[in-house]
């Protein structure tokens, strides 16, 4: 662990020494841009010079640190991962069932469960008229070809050939990698017969921006295909089949939360495939008066209610029925002027001057911080940087707090990624989420028991 610790600081004091040599590179080339003596240019040509080679040798050294440190990483992972085996999760998953206590925590990955897989090993992509709804990054994908943002065109003065670098990645000895790596760009180097190197990305948030300033209407308009495909699949219906199950044998209510950050239906359908009754529970926040946000109750027989006072409301209750809610708006009222917390400028407002916590129910605050829940994350992406404040809006003590088991079940992961949910003291488990649903479907069934009933004489 020392040396592990020691090989982390090394590469901290390396990234220092480079953003500092960069400043020196920086400064002799703007004294070589005012100079006029033939001697102080030359001077100066050959000090930029040294400085470039100082750069590269700084950063050959840091990607040798780097791979040492993720291989220490990854193993820290691994040792950390068998604190709980598959098994005993399964067996605590059923436990925290049983109470009452799980709350599924739903992200856009969940949209990649259930599908065909092609021949490449990767599920069948989503485009407009599919039957289900996108993934955050294919929403992301398609937004980015429908409203294409401005793209800048680089000279590399690197690549002197065409290089094996797959789309959307640099050679990690790039001195261009830390300019343009999250914006869009096209590298052309002067020396390679190919068209350009496509490089860096766009969030949902930016992209979903983007086509918000330029293009509103049509905007709104390519949000409506969310609806269109909210084909519910095994996850979905997994849910909204467990309140029967649960009831049958006699351990429910209360009845579960379950949250989602997606913006379709595919999960309140599956509840209506299942005829089990359910709350929704929405952020709401119209496209002309965005000023007036709030959360929404819709109970199951179609009646809505606006949340006015959250800490008193109490329009809905865990021992009725199951409730459903959804963080950033619901897809099937754009229609009626209904916005999302899509862009940048949406998150902003909901995330920062708002403060989301302050506008949930309080019953639904109770659940998820005071009753000793276990949250299970699936298909959540932690690597988005709104997909971690929201979490740290719910649980300010997120990263300090002891607590119940909570879990992610993430299929190959980076080291990184499971890096960030280990902080948040969150238990990754790794498999493919489908198979897990289909196991967890299973064990429900067949292990959970049914309550015993004890009959009262008189």
């Amino acid at each position: 662990m020392a040396s592990e610790h020691v090989e982390q600081q090394r590469l901290k004091d390396l990234e220092y020494d480079l953003d500092t040599e960069r400043k020196r590179l920086n400064e002799f080339e703007e004294q070589l841009s005012y100079a006029t003596d033939d001697r102080e240019i030359i001077r100066l040509n050959r000090d930029i010079e040294r400085q470039k080679q100082a750069i590269a040798n700084y950063q050959k050294e840091r990607e040798k640190l780097q791979q040492l440190t993720s291989g220490s990483l990854q193993t820290e992972i691994n040792q950390n991962s068998k604190l709980e085996t598959l098994e005993d999760h399964y067996n605590s998953l059923m436990k925290a069932i049983i109470k009452g206590r799980i709350v599924p925590f739903l992200g856009s990955d969940i949209n990649l469960c259930d599908r065909s897989i092609q021949g490449n090993g990767k599920p069948d992509p989503w485009k407009p008229g599919c039957p289900f709804p996108p993934s955050g990054k294919e929403l992301a994908a398609y937004l980015a070809k429908t409203f294409p943002p401005e793209v800048k065109k680089i000279i590399c003065p690197l690549c002197k050939e065409e290089t094996d670098t797959k789309p959307g990645e640099l050679p990690p000895q790039c001195p261009l990698i830390d300019e343009i790596i999250h914006e869009p760009a096209i590298l052309i180097s002067p020396h390679s017969k190919c068209q350009g190197l496509n490089v860096g990305a766009e969030t949902l948030q930016h992209l979903s921006q983007y086509a918000y300033l330029t293009q509103e209407e049509k905007f709104y308009d390519e949000l409506e295909l969310l609806e269109l495909g909210s084909q519910p699949n095994k996850l979905h219906r997994f849910f909204a089949k467990l309140p029967a199950i649960m009831r049958e044998k006699g351990h429910y209510p209360p009845y579960p939360l379950i949250v989602t950050t997606n913006y379709d239906s595919g999960l309140e359908r599956a509840f209506e495939e299942a005829k089990e009754p359910f709350d929704l529970v929405f952020y709401s926040n119209t496209i002309d008066a965005q000023e007036h946000d709030r959360f929404v109750h819709r109970t199951p027989d179609g009646i809505v209610q606006e949340i006015e006072n959250p800490n008193e409301y109490k329009g809905f209750s865990f021992e009725q029925r199951p409730v459903i809610l959804k963080l950033y708006g619901t897809a099937d009222l754009i229609r009626e002027g209904e916005s999302l917390v899509i862009t940048e400028e949406n998150y902003i407002e909901y995330l920062v001057s708002r403060n989301v916590s302050n506008l949930l129910p309080i019953k639904l605050l109770r659940k998820l911080r005071n009753q000793r829940p276990h949250i299970l994350f699936l298909g959540y992406v932690l690597s988005n940087w709104n997909q971690r404040i929201i979490l740290h809006r719910i649980w300010p003590d997120l990263t300090s707090r002891k607590r119940y088991k909570w879990w992610a079940i993430q299929s190959k992961s980076d080291p990184f990624a499971q890096k960030l949910w280990q902080s948040y003291n969150v238990i990754i488990h790794d498999l493919p989420l489908s198979k897990y649903i289909e196991e967890i479907s299973k064990r429900v069934v067949e292990d959970i028991p049914a309550k015993r009933v004890t009959n009262s004489w008189i």
